[in-house]
């Protein structure tokens, strides 16, 4: 990602695609349909841009809005970093299952 200035995400389909995380642990401004998970990584003009699926005109606004406005797009990749650290490096998604896995626990009834 480090070769890229902007990643673009323009998919029908996804789950949660690790190409947007890979771009904003890189620090690369990214513009994605709102598919799959994508919308628990970017908030919408602070981590990157979001566009409905099919909207060709509104996914090209927003690639047009990064490069022209560069500052914005470089402080969005910073932002977009920042939230891959703090919420999805591999310490806190690993406490975030250890908890998920205690709550089910605490709730299953043992026999």
């Amino acid at each position: 990602h480090r070769a890229f200035d902007l990643s673009v995400l323009p998919s029908l389909s996804e789950g949660s695609p690790n190409s947007v995380l890979e771009a904003m642990a890189g620090a690369r401004p990214v513009v994605a349909t709102d598919v799959g998970g994508v919308r628990e990584l970017i908030r919408e003009g602070e981590t990157g841009w979001i566009t409905k699926v099919g909207d060709d005109a509104a996914l090209a606004a927003a690639i047009l809005e990064a490069y022209r406005d560069r500052a914005r797009a470089a402080s969005v990749g910073r932002e977009a970093r920042a939230f891959v650290h703090l919420h999805r490096r591999a310490e806190c998604v690993r406490d975030d299952l250890i908890s998920m896995y205690a709550d089910i626990a605490s709730r299953v009834e043992l026999r």
